[in-house]
């Protein structure tokens, strides 16, 4: 991995998901450009929630480690 931001990397593993899912369940939309955008800030959605999920953890191992 480059110099790529946390969240952009999760971003972009994300992404691959939610538009294959997508696709599955949407093949008759007709203008891209709509579901690209709101897929693209889904991703980041996504992202957020794993740094949010990955700060949780980090939190608790400290709490059950007693090195808070």
């Amino acid at each position: 991995m480059t110099d790529l931001p946390l969240r952009d990397y999760f971003a972009a593993k994300a992404m691959t998901s939610l538009i294959e899912n997508f696709l599955r369940n949407n093949l008759h939309l007709e203008d891209p450009i709509d579901w690209m955008e709101g897929l693209a800030g889904d991703t980041y959605l996504m992202a957020d929630a794993m740094l949010k999920a990955r700060l949780e953890v980090r939190r608790n191992s400290l709490k059950e480690n007693n090195y808070d």
